[in-house]
């Protein structure tokens, strides 16, 4: 489960279905879980849905985590994510963008089409600055919702198939 730890931070590898920090009392997220089964202190730095698997990056103490709100609003930070869809991008190219406002604030989705895989298309979403399901919504303003997403026009399948595959974060 843990992929990187240092000092400051601490990367993990959250599974799906598991949530980032426990909905309710009684519950365990991956911060919750870190502590009771590692003795691990943990501040959410960045959010994966419940269903959404892969690379999440906490701080390991408070220090860290004030310094972790300043580095993807200046651009330091990015997060790139995997995802099947059953349908093709409405896209004129390989590579597009997105920059939709979500709730009211900025929000730019750089996205690559990787290829057929038999019924299912792969693609690939970077994002500098997550808002609440960004890479989600932006899929389906592409006309690419994410499989098993069928809050926002997703085709239903077991499990929401999008993987936070990579992390890259100042000094990690």
């Amino acid at each position: 489960m843990i992929i990187h730890q240092d000092d400051d931070w601490l990367v993990v590898d959250k599974p799906t279905g598991m949530a980032t920090h426990a909905p309710r009392p009684g519950e365990l997220g991956a911060v919750e879980w870190l502590a009771l089964h590692l003795g691990l202190e943990a501040h959410v730095v960045s959010r994966l849905d419940r269903g959404t698997s892969g690379v999440l990056l906490m701080a390991r103490h408070a220090a860290a985590s004030a310094q972790a709100q300043r580095i993807p609003e200046d651009g330091g930070a990015t997060q790139q994510y995997e995802f099947l869809s059953d349908r093709d991008a409405q896209a004129p190219s390989e590579t597009w963008v997105r920059e939709d406002e979500l709730d009211g604030k900025p929000a730019r989705t750089e996205f690559r089409r990787l290829g057929r895989e038999g019924a299912l298309w792969r693609y690939q979403a970077r994002i500098t600055r997550g808002r609440t399901h960004q890479v989600r919504r932006h899929a389906a303003l592409s006309g690419a919702p994410v499989l098993g997403d069928g809050e926002h026009g997703g085709a239903a399948w077991p499990r929401l198939c999008l993987h936070c595959a990579e992390v890259q974060w100042p000094g990690i």
